[in-house]
């Protein structure tokens, strides 16, 4: 997978190859992605085009990086992150609104 022959850039082909795995049953929800070594030997690329299709899975919502431990496929499909983040999003609470007027505080004793 040398060179971006075909325009765009590499980090997303190697993208779209890991969401097709995902679909695929290659890797399953929960389960952790190769190391970035392994990756970089299966495409033929640079560390840095592996963590940027890292970055770019995690932001579509596909994957999760654990800091120590590696990265976790959290959807099989970009469809499936999409839902979760948007049932996320509707049963967090939402925030007070910030036009109450707070009663200022209460004396200290002496």
């Amino acid at each position: 997978m040398q060179g971006t022959e075909g325009g765009g850039k590499l980090y997303r082909k190697i993208v779209q190859a890991i969401i097709s795995d995902i679909a695929d049953g290659v890797y399953q929800v929960g389960a952790r992605l190769p190391a970035e070594r392994d990756l970089t030997e299966r495409f033929q690329v640079s560390r840095p085009t592996i963590r940027e299709a890292m970055i770019a899975l995690e932001m579509k919502g596909m994957v999760e990086a654990r800091k120590g431990s590696g990265v976790f496929v959290l959807a099989s499909s970009s469809n499936d992150s999409e839902k979760s983040s948007t049932s996320a999003r509707s049963k967090s609470p939402r925030p007070a609104a910030c036009s109450k007027a707070r009663s200022p505080p209460s004396p200290r004793p002496r």
